[in-house]
């Protein structure tokens, strides 16, 4: 975990991003909604032993997650999901998926809008968002 400063044209900083956990192609900053309650859990996790890390989980506070995009002034909740970076026809994108529960039936990921429906499989199903930058 880290802190981004974004600079302006002068050199000066303009904003500072903390808790930041990756960055994306586009502006895209992926960081914790809550730094200090993330970095708690992380020490915490560290200090104990194998077994008593088994029982530790994180506070909601502690996991929640977001993708920033300074410039635009976006922000996007993340929390339990994956990001991947992902080639769209504009240029570098970001796909987001969610594992969704679905009862006893599993299905494979969501297709985006216009394509065929997803097909039964043996994986958790996902469902998908795509960002791009414009």
């Amino acid at each position: 975990m880290t802190t981004v400063s974004l600079i302006n044209t002068d050199g000066a900083i303009n904003e500072n991003v903390t808790g930041v956990t990756a960055v994306y192609p586009g502006g895209w900053i992926r960081r914790f909604t809550n730094p200090k309650a993330a970095s708690d859990f992380q020490q915490r996790l560290e200090a104990a032993s194998k077994d008593e890390r088994k029982s530790l989980s994180p506070s909601r506070e502690a996991a929640e997650e977001q993708l920033v995009n300074p410039s635009i002034k976006k922000t996007i909740d993340i929390t339990g999901k994956s990001t991947f970076e992902r080639g769209v026809p504009t240029g570098p994108g970001l796909l987001v998926e969610q594992d969704v529960p679905t009862g006893t039936a599993r299905q494979s990921p969501s297709p985006p809008s216009g394509s065929a429906p997803p097909m039964t499989a043996t994986r958790t199903p996902r469902t998908s968002e795509q960002f791009e930058n414009h």
